[in-house]
């Protein structure tokens, strides 16, 4: 009887997360096709993807961090993709290719940050619209990892400032360089 109580929760969030909402959709705004097909070779360690309705509930029970429940709340997507790079790859050309895909990203995609040494890669890309960051993407090569992180949602201005611990005065100063128009 006590197996029972342990396989029935764990069914019911495998068929829960199977379910349409509980996933990132790829029809968000903020979604980037990370072109995953030319890491086939690659052994993924780690996929992570988390829809609006997971967020929802998580916010929805997050009471002893309210900046958390904001950011939760705004989030309409997360996806991580993690990938072991082994002896036999070349570093090289997975540096290239992920320059590459950052460049392709469409021009409503912005790059805020491009760190590049040695043998490592990180693009960090925000897209936006008028109003708020629409989506936020990441790209790295580093070491024995290949990353790729998604989050979209809707993180206008007045999310940031909660979000963010300077005071007003600084956060004021720090928006004007958030392309947002």
């Amino acid at each position: 009887m006590r197996a029972l109580y342990k396989i029935v929760p764990v069914a019911v969030l495998v068929v829960l997360t199977s379910a349409c909402g509980f996933t990132a959709s790829s029809r968000n705004p903020g979604y980037v096709s990370f072109d995953e097909a030319h890491y086939s070779d690659l052994r993924r360690d780690t996929s992570i993807s988390i829809g609006p309705a997971l967020l929802t509930v998580a916010a929805r029970h997050v009471d002893d961090d309210p900046k958390a429940k904001v950011l939760l709340a705004a989030l309409d997507g997360v996806r991580v993709k993690v990938y072991h790079i082994d002896e036999k790859a070349d570093l090289a050309q997975l540096v290239g290719h992920i320059n590459a895909v950052a460049n392709s990203m469409d021009d409503r995609w912005q790059r805020i940050v491009r760190v590049q040494e040695d043998d490592a890669t990180t693009h960090v890309l925000i897209k936006h619209s008028n109003e708020a960051i629409l989506g936020l993407a990441i790209l790295a090569v580093e070491g024995e990892e290949l990353v790729f992180v998604n989050v979209m949602g809707e993180l206008t201005p007045a999310v940031l400032q909660e979000l963010s611990p300077a005071t007003a005065k600084e956060q004021a100063l720090a928006l004007r360089y958030i392309p947002l128009n």
